[in-house]
């Protein structure tokens, strides 16, 4: 009976000690944010063609400061494995802040700190949302994008291949 009971009381320990671990972890989404010094909504007023580093510049319209020292006002970003469209809006991220001695500072790296936003009317709800779930709500939104165009696609896949089978 004194067995049992020290066992059940060292396995609540075990779980009480994993939980509390588990809390003290950061998550991806965690050192995203932290690593993020500033992170805004634009609109893609121009940009350049790409340069032989892979890199272009663009011209972007500062809509909202989720994070950081800037202002709304037009600035030059250099984005790098991440592809943005005039006319179109993005939540953007860089790791470098606004008051940096390195101009242009906004150096865009990735699909992740690129991230496409659907509507007008959805820029204007992220407004008035706190930063994490600005970012959470972009991302899912992507997400289930992609997600859709990938299953769109691989159906028109397999019917192509049904249809070329054997020919």
């Amino acid at each position: 009976m004194k067995i049992k009971f020290v066992l059940t009381i060292a396995l609540v320990a075990c779980f009480l000690a994993a939980g509390v671990q588990a809390q003290n972890e950061k998550t991806a989404l965690d050192s995203y944010l932290e690593t993020g010094k500033t992170i805004v909504i634009a609109r893609c007023v121009s940009r350049s063609p790409v340069n032989h580093t892979s890199e272009y510049d663009a011209t972007v319209e500062i809509l909202h400061v989720v994070k950081g020292a800037e202002k709304n006002r037009e600035i030059t970003v250099v984005l790098k494995f991440a592809s943005i469209e005039e006319g179109k809006t993005y939540l953007l991220r860089t790791e470098n802040e606004a008051d940096s001695k390195y101009q242009p500072y906004f150096f865009v790296k990735g699909y992740d700190s690129a991230i496409p936003i659907s509507s007008p009317d959805e820029v204007e709800k992220l407004k008035t949302l706190p930063l994490r779930i600005v970012v959470l709500r972009t991302m899912n939104i992507r997400k289930d994008y992609l997600d859709s165009e990938i299953r769109r696609r691989s159906y028109e896949l397999n019917a192509l291949e049904q249809i070329t089978k054997g020919q």
